[in-house]
């Protein structure tokens, strides 16, 4: 069974993937995130249009980034809440 990742953690291994400097395709992705490709589709284009990822879309091909990528851990990581 397939487990939903939270978004930043997808996030974070997306650029983790990427940051080899290799083509990647959404199927390569989804697989090694363990989610579907419509997912990983989606979660390029949020990181490219609104975080600014510099990741380069070759058609016919996949994706990969194409400058530096910098993630910051503090704002990967789940906010713990405490009691009101």
């Amino acid at each position: 069974m397939i487990h939903a990742r939270p978004i930043m953690a997808r996030f974070q291994q997306i650029v983790r993937v990427l940051a080899d400097g290799k083509v990647h395709t959404s199927t390569q992705l989804a697989a090694s995130l363990e989610v579907h490709h419509k997912t990983v589709m989606r979660d390029l284009e949020h990181m490219r249009d609104r975080l600014s990822v510099p990741i380069q879309s070759i058609q016919g091909r996949g994706y990969q980034i194409t400058g530096k990528v910098t993630l910051c851990d503090a704002c990967l990581r789940p906010v713990k809440r405490g009691k009101a």
